[in-house]
């Protein structure tokens, strides 16, 4: 508030703007004079380095040309986990752009595309809401995306990065994630336009008089609140301390009601805080409710020493109470109005008061360990806080005249002293600790730290949500190398991760257990004992010890078996399933899955999915269909033991051919042999799905 002199007076009077303008972190309209620099006009500082960037004139607008790879700067970073949204104008020679959101590791990211017409402004807003990214082009949603851990970067490009031309206007940032109908705002230009007409100018100083009579204080200050049909005439009538209920054309107001301690009462001038009805447009949204608030400063000019609270204050001499209010909206937004001191400024010196009385005992300065000495921090030794640390197993503590200091070492006695007793036997309820040794554990900053010093370490950190291990040793008892190993159990990433400690150049060792599967990059576990005499390393190894006792045997019974690694898996969808995969699969024995054809008389077998050998043990006519859902490069190998014969029969959908034509069945005699290979391929045009047949003897 500025000073007055003799006859002059200071008058005030009130606007608001759209609570857009508040939100805004940062904005870059591009204007002719930016030759060197781009300037934020939010009032924030974030003005633009042009860099390799360049200003200039298109039709009737400027734009950020950044054509061919060129580059310009904001310096401010995008705040990923808080809801912000990204707005710009934006024109490329290009059919389409493309944008990325990438995760914490890199791994996890989402891409998608943006179709355009080339050499045309469009209007592009990115909603940024925790890990997913809404877009909307010219006010309308495209499309959105995600990524399932921490979002750390973002993108926008098209394929021809070092070639197209490209250009930027009118860049915003706005926090929070802002509704279609505000991103609409932001695109228009009418984030910033004022949505509360300038109110009648007001006095807020008193007129010079004559010294009057002994002043009065306040007892009390409330907002009061009235309907009218009017926007511009302040009711009369109809006052009442309880904000109403917002209703489609009448407007609220607003003024404060100020007692004094002689029976007086003023009224501040009343004010229209709710805009008037306008020209029909998009669906509205109207006031659900209106609180006031109070805040008792220190200052009758600035907002200090307080809070804001919706309880009237009880007056003070020279404390000053202000007001505003919050209005909410029916579609979840709110504003809140300029606050207003509502009680008068410091006044004229009166007569001197009679003697206090006596005042409590003042505080005793508090003691905070630093944990172990670091000559880059910061140090206090002063009537309110001392300082405490360890330095070469000995405590110390800073003198309370010692005032602020770093890199003095806590030997100068000028600024330190020993601590009289050894730390650990002071009371932990008489100390408010940065960080505190307990036995071999430090903790600070959420963490809980091991430190053993012996290669070994153990950190749990609340902060990130994790434990971390560190072992001088890894591998176990298998191992092949020992590289030592860190470890990580991750509650943000959901793994359990372990890395080489020492790896060398050649390799970075890492595996990874997550509910998504089992990952492993190095080679370094051995599969056989030393005294094999062999060398045979794997990322993961199977042994499979066991003393199981097989089961009866019996044709066709499934064994009970006994393996070092297991695998089964089954889709849903369209795609083929394999229980195991492996390029230059090295067998050093293999073992087929047996089906028997038995029988004495004619009979009818079904062959599944696991039967690879099928011997004819049948002395009569058997028919076996081959397996239905056969899978490409499937085998099937066949061997007719007995004096019978095997018919075998393709299911429906499926065809038999030994050569170019096709065989409605193929039988294996007594002795023959033969194989069935299914495949899928293309006979004068036609597809075919087809078991290919060879058939031998002995």
């Amino acid at each position: 508030m500025p000073k007055v002199g003799a006859l002059e007076y200071i008058w005030c009077t009130m606007a608001k703007k759209s609570g857009l303008a508040d939100r805004t972190k940062f904005h870059l309209p591009i204007e002719a004079n930016d030759t060197s620099s781009i300037a934020d006009i939010s009032g924030n500082g974030y003005n633009g380095v042009l860099g390799g960037g360049t200003v200039v004139k298109d039709g009737t607008r400027y734009a950020l040309n950044l054509s061919g790879g060129m580059e310009s700067r904001i310096p401010y970073d995008l705040p990923f986990g808080e809801s912000f949204t990204l707005c710009f104008w934006m024109k490329s020679d290009q059919n389409q752009v493309k944008w990325m959101l990438n995760g914490y590791n890199g791994r996890h990211y989402v891409e998608k595309s943006i179709a355009i017409t080339p050499n045309t402004w469009f209007h592009l807003a990115f909603r940024f809401n925790d890990r997913t990214v809404t877009v909307f082009k010219n006010g309308e949603q495209l499309h959105s995306g995600s990524v399932n851990i921490m979002a750390v970067g973002f993108a926008i490009y098209d394929d021809d990065v070092f070639g197209s031309a490209v250009y930027f206007d009118d860049i915003r940032l706005l926090m929070g994630a802002l509704p279609v109908n505000d991103i609409a705002s932001v695109m228009n230009g009418k984030a910033d336009l004022m949505i509360q007409k300038w109110s009648t100018p007001i006095r807020v100083n008193p007129y010079d008089g004559e010294d009057g009579k002994p002043g009065v204080s306040v007892t009390l200050a409330d907002v009061e609140y009235a309907q009218s049909t009017s926007n511009s005439v302040a009711p009369t009538t109809g006052w009442q301390t309880t904000a109403p209920t917002w209703i489609n054309g009448r407007y609220i107001w607003s003024r404060t009601k100020v007692s004094y301690s002689d029976n007086t009462t003023t009224y501040t001038k009343a004010v229209c805080i709710t805009g008037g009805k306008g020209s029909t447009g998009d669906s509205g949204v109207g006031v659900s409710s209106i609180i006031e608030q109070y805040y008792l400063s220190s200052s009758a000019t600035s907002l200090l020493n307080g809070s804001w609270s919706t309880t009237r204050p009880t007056w003070k001499d020279k404390w000053y109470i202000w007001t505003r209010s919050v209005i909410t909206y029916t579609n979840g937004t709110s504003d809140t109005t300029a606050a207003i001191c509502v009680t008068g400024s410091k006044g004229d010196k009166g007569e001197d008061g009679k003697p206090g009385d006596k005042g409590e005992k003042g505080d005793s300065p508090v003691l905070v360990y630093r944990g172990i000495y670091d000559s880059s921090k910061t140090y206090y030794g002063n009537s309110k806080r001392l300082d405490a640390v360890k330095y070469n197993n000995q405590y110390y503590i800073v003198r309370i005249d010692a005032g602020t200091f770093s890199n003095v070492t806590p030997t100068t006695t000028s600024k330190w002293n020993t601590f009289g007793a050894q730390f650990e036997t002071i009371a932990t309820n008489l100390l408010l600790a940065e960080g505190a040794n307990i036995g071999d554990w430090f903790i600070k900053g959420g963490k809980i730290v091991s430190t053993m010093g012996n290669g070994n370490r153990v950190e749990l950190d609340a902060s990130m949500a994790r434990i971390y291990i560190e072992s001088s040793s890894g591998g176990g008892d298998y191992a092949l190398v020992d590289f030592g190993a860190k470890m990580t159990i991750d509650a943000n990433r959901g793994i359990f991760e372990t890395r080489a400690k020492n790896a060398p150049n050649y390799s970075n060792a890492v595996s990874y257990m997550s509910p998504t599967g089992i990952f492993s990059n190095m080679a370094g576990t051995d599969g056989m004992p030393a005294s094999s005499g062999y060398t045979h390393r794997g990322a993961i190894v199977g042994l499979g010890f066991a003393n199981v006792p097989a089961r009866t045997w019996a044709i066709n019974a499934v064994d009970t078996i006994v393996a070092g690694v297991y695998g089964r898996a089954s889709n849903s969808g369209t795609a083929p399933a394999f229980g195991g995969f492996f390029y230059d699969l090295f067998a050093g024995g293999l073992i087929f899955g047996r089906k028997c054809i038995t029988g004495t008389s004619n009979n009818t077998w079904y062959l599944n999915r696991e039967d690879t050998v099928v011997i004819g043990y049948t002395s009569a006519a058997s028919v076996v269909y081959l397996p239905a859902s056969p899978k490409e490069g499937q085998v099937i190998f066949v061997k007719q033991w007995w004096r019978g014969y095997m018919r075998f029969r393709p299911r429906s959908g499926y065809l038999i051919y030994d050569d170019t034509s096709v065989n409605d069945y193929y039988d294996f005699g007594e002795g023959q042999g033969g194989m069935f290979v299914y495949t899928v391929g293309y006979v004068d045009g036609v597809k075919k799905q087809a078991w290919l047949v060879s058939r031998w003897k002995y």
